[in-house]
């Protein structure tokens, strides 16, 4: 049904000058001195009379920045936070749909809402590259209530709604949120509300006609933390440390005096002394105030943003304020889990529940880079790296669907995708392929784990668009250098910069100047597979012929078939050009050398950035070494996966000492290597079997249990050593074609249902 719905606000019914101005930054400084801008909460009111008892009732309502909805004080959905959906409002809106036959009946009704400020409409501080200035709060409603006789009643938006100031007076994504309780008007959710001193409401303009159903699992409220401990830094102040860091929203129950005043500070992490250490949160106040209403009792804690953290600082106005309870609650996307892995090795096992824990803290209806800084961004980058680790653990079916389209929608002005989606471009009309690439990985990865050729069908035309400017741009098999490469390797030659966001020299092993080509290669491969899955067949042999040249262009620059150094060599331009078999057959076995010449110097550690360990450890199985995979893995000291759980982290950081953000996906990646290396459950639906099982029985572990639930049923995978045999039971559902895949036996197809085999 489509959702040509009138928009309706309290004040100021224009968008921003920037849905029909170029950007530019004097505009935007003269917008922060002029612009009038809405950042506190909206109450929107409709009462309505039902003739009769409901049959069935449907509401599709979107509110921007971010809504909550009540019928007769009910909400549709209790636990269902920040909607709708992140977009770039300008070019897509998206709504939700309730059924909400259970919270109505026959007779008097009423319909209440109250919008935050969200991403719609942030301080003017913030506008630049972090957020963007669209217009002011407003909504959209439809409710549609049938009968049993079969007639059928449409309210919609209008003039008839009322609006009226809401309690929270600022609303800033990255700053906080303050409220006044005093401003709540009392029982204005109540059937028998007096609304004779609320405005009428005034129709407003839509940010766009592209308004869509959301189909992205919602953001809900997952699990509810209490405190593990508390002290009190003066007789006003204490701090509370909730145990875990993530994406979260904090819960305070009060009661107190006419004008007392509670404030919560957030941290992830702590000072020797007990105080806030604040690092991590780059001039983001990350701070909530509420003003208290005499004898009231308050529920204190942000309704429209949420804080990345593990301690918050309580801090009242009087010590006789009554502190009734303190909570967490943990948010992000509602992520139905379908993969589970546990080891004899605890260390391992709580450093997957690191990867999981960080990965959901950064997936906010968009995945993101991390949930506490002035950031908060949908990077690229991050997301394809991770995007099998995700798919290995999670539905994320839709999240990535979802993103394709945000991904469409904002190309550059050049037919590009660009580098964080959803963006509005008018800020930064540039692109990186190292990033962007994410476009392609997505629709590869979300066929290989779903069978999903719809998406490719759909993007097809985008993709080759996008594929087109990078042709035009190649010159004698090369393409211009990217901006990130390696993002946060610690693989530099002596003198160089660790990272930085232009190439380096030749013998810069994060970014060197050929980088972009290696990655262009990569974009390349996964065309010609796109084209092929969907049988355009002419395309795809037009994809691996660019895609030979430019594998010939960069082993004829950067090869050294002598030593095996691809570049200067290092770990993550060995992987990568292995991976990507960029280099020629007979030089494959030198190239994989130099890696381990390289691993072997820096004794097993992984001193690689964000793709070299995504990519790296894949490798190694595919050399026959997982027995080295495994000693990267697992290696002792900085810099390692296991570095990550040093320093009581809950959460990866963004740099593996610590450095950065304290809930950063990025480094997420190895984790998919314990389903597919150590459970052995390899899933591709390309190929021609959808399962592989090939497990490799680390020496010293004694047991491993993994499953991955498909459409057609739970594949299981459980292994444990017992003296000098390894029992191992394969679980494989009906309908699903498998193989099973030993050292020294011949590939062995599995048949449905248990088997249980045991390997000397």
């Amino acid at each position: 049904m489509s959702f040509n719905v009138r928009w309706i606000a309290k004040d100021d019914p224009k968008l921003s000058p920037w849905k029909y101005e170029k950007y530019t930054e004097e505009r935007n400084k003269e917008l922060k001195e002029t612009a009038k801008v809405q950042n506190g909460s909206v109450l929107f009111r409709k009462d309505l009379r039902l003739r009769a008892p409901v049959s069935a009732a449907r509401l599709e309502i979107t509110g921007l920045g971010f809504y909550e909805v009540w019928l007769n004080g009910k909400k549709p959905d209790e636990r269902r936070v920040f909607a709708p959906v992140l977009s770039d409002y300008y070019q897509l809106t998206r709504y939700d749909t309730y059924d909400v036959t259970e919270l109505l009946h026959a007779g008097a009704n009423t319909v209440t809402a109250e919008l935050g400020a969200g991403w719609f409409a942030p301080l003017p501080k913030w506008w630049g590259w972090q957020q963007f200035w669209y217009g002011n709060p407003r909504m959209a409603a439809r409710l549609t209530v049938s009968y049993a006789d079969g007639v059928e009643e449409v309210y919609e938006t209008d003039e008839s709604w009322r609006v009226h100031d809401g309690c929270i007076t600022v609303s800033e994504m990255y700053d906080g949120e303050e409220a006044d309780f005093r401003l709540v008007p009392e029982n204005w959710m109540d059937v028998n509300f007096d609304v004779s001193s609320w405005k009428c409401a005034i129709f407003a303009e839509a940010p766009t006609d592209n308004i869509v159903e959301s189909f992205a699992p919602p953001i809900r409220i997952m699990r509810t933390l209490k405190p593990v401990k508390s002290w009190r830094l003066s007789e006003t102040e204490t701090v509370y440390d909730f145990g875990e860091n993530g994406a979260a929203i904090p819960a305070v129950l009060a009661r107190g005096h006419d004008g007392d005043q509670i404030q919560l500070d957030h941290a992830e992490f702590i000072n020797e002394d007990g105080t806030l250490n604040r690092k991590s949160e780059l001039g983001a106040l990350c701070c909530d105030k509420f003003i208290l209403t005499e004898g009231g009792t308050h529920l204190c804690g942000p309704r429209f943003i949420w804080h990345g953290y593990r301690y918050m600082k309580l801090t009242v106005s009087s010590p006789d304020i009554e502190i009734l309870s303190v909570e967490s609650h943990i948010t992000h996307s509602d992520l139905r889990t379908t993969g589970t892995f546990a080891c004899s090795n605890e260390k391992v096992n709580r450093l997957h529940e690191m990867y999981v824990r960080t990965f959901k803290s950064c997936v906010l209806g968009v995945p993101i880079d991390c949930p506490q800084r002035n950031e908060r961004k949908a990077w690229l980058g991050d997301a394809h790296i991770v995007s099998e680790m995700g798919m290995y653990n999670f539905d994320m079916h839709d999240v990535y669907a979802s993103q394709l389209e945000d991904m469409r929608i904002g190309r550059t002005s050049f037919n590009v995708i660009h580098y964080i989606a959803p963006i509005h471009v008018q800020f930064d009309d540039r692109t990186t392929i190292d990033y962007n690439i994410a476009y392609l990985v997505y629709m590869v990865g979300l066929d290989e784990r779903y069978g999903d050729t719809g998406l490719m069908r759909y993007h097809y035309d985008t993709m080759k668009e996008h594929l087109a400017y990078y042709e035009r741009q190649c010159k004698d098999g090369m393409v211009d250098y990217c901006w990130f490469g390696d993002w946060f390797t610690e693989d530099m030659p002596e003198g160089m910069k660790k990272v930085d966001f232009k190439p380096g020299p030749e013998g810069h092993r994060q970014n060197p100047p050929f980088a972009g080509t290696m990655f262009y290669v990569q974009m390349l491969r996964l065309a010609a597979a796109i084209a092929e899955r969907i049988g355009e067949t002419a395309d795809a042999e037009h994809y691996r012929k660019l895609r030979k040249e430019s594998c010939d262009a960069l082993t004829a620059r950067c090869l050294d078939r002598e030593t095996g150094k691809f570049g200067s060599g290092g770990q993550f331009l060995s992987s990568f050009a292995l991976y990507e078999h960029i280099v020629p057959e007979e030089c494959r076995e030198a190239v994989f050398g130099e890696l381990m010449r390289s691993l072997e110097e820096k004794d097993w550690h992984p001193w690689c950035g964000i793709v070299g360990n995504r990519v790296m450890y894949e490798v190694l199985c595919s050399f026959g070494r997982p027995d080295i995979a495994w000693k990267v893995l697992t290696v002792e000291g900085y810099p390692g996966p296991l570095e990550m759980l040093s320093g009581d982290r809950t959460t990866l950081t963004e740099g593996l000492n610590g450095w950065g953000s304290g809930c950063h996906n990025m480094f997420a990646a190895p984790d998919t290597m314990l389903y597919k290396m150590l459970a052995g459950i390899n899933i591709n639906r390309r190929a021609e079997n959808t399962v592989v099982v090939a497990p490799y029985f680390a020496e010293d572990l004694t047991w491993v249990r993994a499953t991955q639930e498909l459409a057609e049923g739970t594949v299981s995978v459980a292994w444990e050593r017992r003296g000098e045999v390894v029992e191992l039971s394969v679980v494989i559902p009906e309908g699903v074609s498998a193989e099973l895949r030993l050292p020294g036996r011949a590939p062995e197809k599995l048949c449905a249902g248990l088997k249980n085999l045991t390997i000397k």
